[in-house]
């Protein structure tokens, strides 16, 4: 079932925005009104991890670093981002009951029955859908460490797809050395915590 592929995916694409996105809770009450619900905390913190990412790999690209280096950019932005909300704690005096999302036993069990069917059954990848050009895209950018990789499968010049996608899915590659359609066929269980 690919078990460490999800777990990858947790890390990589939600851990490090969740947690930055319970320090903006604490910072700000509007953040925090804005992302009361669970959903939209994890949305949230889906769209922060992936622009951490974004970042991390347009600074290698700018240093010429390759982005297998991420393995130890993203435990760093980790280890600064779980200090963060302890700091925000003592200087706030904020409560951090109040920080949390409300989130109902009903939907909980929902989402895990669905969950596990999606984590059972995956993701299928079709040869007809365009799942193969993503995944082509997101293996020259790992192979290549630029988010400027183009001209992959058709070798056409002319198609531009913006990168932070599939250099996301790039950074779970290198990290985890599970393969890419692993890594797409995983994902699919975990699409649900993101929509």
């Amino acid at each position: 079932f690919n078990i460490s592929a999800h777990l990858w995916i947790l890390y990589v694409l939600l851990f490090n925005g969740l947690v930055a996105s319970q320090s903006l809770c604490l910072c700000s009450n509007r953040y925090r009104e804005l992302v009361e619900s669970f959903e939209a905390r994890v949305l949230s913190g889906f769209f922060i991890s992936i622009l951490i990412n974004g970042a991390g790999l347009l600074a290698l690209q700018a240093l010429g670093i390759d982005f297998v280096f991420m393995r130890y950019l993203l435990p760093i932005y980790s280890c600064i981002l779980l200090i963060l909300p302890a700091w925000l704690l003592r200087s706030n005096k904020t409560a951090w009951r109040s920080t949390i999302p409300e989130f109902g036993l009903l939907r909980l069990l929902l989402y895990l029955f669905v969950f596990f069917i999606l984590f059972y059954n995956g993701g299928l990848i079709e040869q007809i859908a365009d799942s193969w050009w993503h995944l082509s895209q997101a293996n020259k950018i790992g192979m290549l460490s630029t988010l400027d990789a183009r001209h992959h499968l058709t070798g056409v010049p002319m198609r531009f797809y913006p990168p932070l996608w599939h250099g996301n899915l790039a950074v779970l590659h290198k990290m985890s050395d599970i393969s890419l359609p692993v890594l797409w066929n995983a994902f699919t269980a975990c699409c649900l915590l993101y929509t």
